[in-house]
């Protein structure tokens, strides 16, 4: 895979010119694919991406409708974005020769995948309106929409692909999430619900459903796959709802 990093690297710098807000940023990646509208925004200026486009610290990804991305980081993270989807690249500290660093994004709506890279699992941490994700070596597929505070709507889903994943919720209650099929169900009034997944939620983004990857989670062939195949990094999004333990 540290091939491939290197090559859409180049591919990158062949380019030529980068944005000018970009000059002094620290450049983390690529976007390894990208399908018609996604915008990268630093400050109150945004630029179009297309495949190979170099991505930085700070930099906010935005997807239009019926559009996607696929982010692939200096550690060989790979962050897949579904239509509508907004994310945020808040820190990202590598060192190469070590393995070593630290990551976090904020993600604020929309479907994503979320492979981790060579990086010790811990250094890992996600933002959502919902919760904070820490990572423990995964793969995890994730759903967030606005809902407004104190509804009981959905507000994001988290299914679990592989590994593990420490949850904090918003009252600073901390879930453990450790068990291959298992997902957690937010709501707007910060309420949630342990289910066990069974490829059946029709939640929408845009007009394609979640989960952003596989028909059921059964059927995901990265299941069994560490590190993640590049093969099928790109994936096409299916339905899918689910039985529910309650908590909150």
């Amino acid at each position: 895979m540290h091939r491939l990093v290197m090559a859409f690297l180049s591919i990158a710098a062949a380019a030529g010119v980068l944005h000018p807000q970009m000059a002094s940023a620290d450049k983390i990646g690529v976007a390894s694919a990208v399908k018609n509208e996604v915008q990268g925004i630093m400050g109150a200026s945004p630029r179009a991406l297309a495949a190979g486009s170099d991505v930085f610290s700070s930099e906010r990804i935005r997807t239009g409708q019926e559009s996607t991305a696929q982010l692939l980081f200096l550690d060989e993270t790979s962050l897949n974005v579904g239509p509508q989807s907004e994310i945020t690249l808040d820190r990202f500290v590598y060192n190469p020769s070590r393995n070593t660093g630290n990551v976090v994004l904020s993600a604020s709506r929309g479907a994503f995948r979320f492979v981790t890279g060579s990086q010790n699992p811990t250094n890992y941490t996600l933002r959502t309106p919902v919760a904070t994700i820490g990572v423990r070596g995964s793969i995890y597929d994730l759903f967030l929409r606005s809902v407004p505070a104190g509804v009981h709507e959905i507000a994001g889903l988290l299914i679990l692909v592989e590994g593990s994943l420490k949850i904090t919720l918003r009252n600073g209650k901390v879930l453990l999430l450790n068990e291959l099929g298992k997902a957690v169900v937010f709501y707007g009034d910060g309420t949630y619900e342990v289910v066990t997944w069974d490829g059946s939620i029709n939640s929408v983004v845009g007009n394609i459903s979640f989960p952003l990857f596989g028909t059921t989670f059964g059927a995901d062939p990265r299941r069994f796959e560490i590190p993640d195949d590049q093969g099928n990094l790109n994936d096409i999004l299916k339905t899918g709802p689910f039985n529910n333990q309650t908590g909150g």
